[in-house]
């Protein structure tokens, strides 16, 4: 008999084998949506994107979003947290402890 794991729980079992990590720079807004860029897209490049993409004004009324990363799971961090992933997975060999934030620059 062969068993059957849902996807759900394949990819529940696929990351619990590898460690999460920090994948790329983004933005999530207010409505909960994730944007992001691949590297080494920077959190500046994922505004030019927005703002081509919908215009200046949506930039200005959705001013209230928050910077952070996404990460290997497709979940969403601010850079407090991103800083933990990041340094946890060994993101960061030039640092001792983790940092306070996380910053594009200290990954690529």
């Amino acid at each position: 008999m062969v068993a059957c794991v849902d996807s759900a729980e394949a990819r529940y079992l696929a990351l619990k084998k590898k460690p999460l990590t920090v994948e790329k720079a983004a933005i999530l807004t207010r409505d909960g949506i994730i944007y992001s860029v691949p590297r080494p897209g920077r959190h500046d490049t994922v505004l030019v994107m927005l703002r081509d993409k919908f215009g200046r004004e949506w930039l200005e009324t959705n001013r209230d979003h928050r910077q952070g990363f996404e990460l290997s799971d497709g979940t969403f961090r601010i850079r407090k947290y991103a800083a933990k992933v990041a340094f946890d997975a060994g993101q960061l060999p030039q640092c001792t402890e983790c940092p306070p934030s996380l910053v594009s620059e200290d990954l690529w």
